[in-house]
């Protein structure tokens, strides 16, 4: 459990780590970004939606750039 989100850890079968729930306002990109090892996504079917949503309403958001 970390701040950004949820992750899964097979000691093992040797398939790693695996991120299982983000926190609210956090996306798959931004954990990718801070995270240096590698894992897979696994996320429910309303976590990925939410994500999307997220990831839609901050390029609203974003000032465009010239």
């Amino acid at each position: 459990i970390t701040d950004l989100g949820v992750f899964s850890i097979d000691k093992k079968g040797g398939s790693g780590m695996t991120l299982i729930e983000l926190a609210d306002g956090v996306t798959v990109d931004e954990i990718k970004a801070k995270t240096q090892a590698e894992f897979k996504v696994a996320l429910d079917k309303n976590q990925s939606i939410a994500t999307e949503v997220s990831n839609a309403k901050q390029s609203e958001e974003e000032p465009a750039s010239n």
